[in-house]
């Protein structure tokens, strides 16, 4: 079959994949355990020891969380979706063309790695309980949020996406019309390694949910160059930066440039 686990003491177990196997590692308080599986559809449920699963390959797996540390890998275009409270101190990684899918609660102690050089998605379906720690999130990846509606319900200005850099955290509000009224918290995700002028955006998913992605980073001094002539030119995208005009009527001779230090732009 597809499985190649090691449970133990360098223990081999042999395992038959059949369309309704479901694997128990067994695994108590202070045992170790390792299972590796390529190409397939798993179904695994933990134990209460250490468990080190590593899924590379194409294919649709369920892991049910145990009560012990998890530290789990989804790899090679598969997806993995993982049941239960994760209550440990563990690692989880998704890489490239992967998705990862959390259904329940995660625990503080525990960290999602992007760790591809391609996009990667991980799925919160509980995001107000979300307490773990997101790291090497990048241009490309993708956290999507079935249970944020987009666009919101009636009544609302619309989401919001504030990153409080010096905590890390991203918080996602729902702005309602009224003088007086206050955003409504409609979750926060934890970030390490992330500058202190990053920007995010928000958009659809296309089932209904809100997709949170990388903003573009601050522009240089010549990319607002660039932007401030596109402005002039009437031009809708300049460097990736969406450019709106505040007034449609140019003038002609009107137009920017960068200084030679590249610290100043002149109009």
């Amino acid at each position: 079959g597809n499985y190649n686990e090691s449970i133990g003491n360098g223990q081999v177990l042999g395992w038959t994949d059949t369309p309704a196997s479901t694997f128990y590692t067994g695994s108590q308080i202070g045992d170790s355990y390792t299972v590796n599986g390529g190409d397939g559809n798993y179904s695994i449920v933990e134990g209460a020891g250490r468990e080190f699963i590593t899924i590379n390959g194409n294919g649709d797996s369920t892991i049910t969380a145990g009560s012990g540390t998890d530290n789990i890998a989804i790899s090679g275009d598969g997806t993995l979706d993982i049941d239960g409270y994760l209550s440990g101190n563990g690692q989880l990684q998704v890489d490239t063309s992967s998705t990862l899918k959390l259904a329940g609660a995660v625990a503080q102690g525990e960290t999602v790695n992007f760790s591809g050089t391609g996009p990667g998605t991980l799925i919160l379906d509980d995001p107000k309980n979300f307490q773990g720690t997101i790291s090497g999130f990048a241009q490309g990846d993708t956290i999507d949020v079935p249970g944020i509606l987009f666009p919101p319900l009636t009544g609302s200005e619309g989401l919001e996406a504030n990153f409080d850099p010096d905590t890390g955290i991203l918080t996602i509000e729902d702005a309602h019309f009224g003088a007086g009224t206050t955003p409504v918290v409609e979750g926060t995700v934890s970030f390490n390694g992330l500058g202190s002028a990053q920007t995010f955006a928000l958009s659809s998913d296309g089932k209904g949910g809100t997709d949170i992605t990388l903003g573009p980073p601050p522009p240089t001094v010549n990319q607002l160059t660039d932007i401030s002539n596109g402005a002039y030119q009437q031009t809708g995208v300049v460097d990736g930066y969406s450019v709106i005009p505040g007034d449609t009527v140019s003038t002609n001779g009107f137009y920017a440039a960068a200084y030679q230090d590249g610290d100043q732009i002149v109009l």
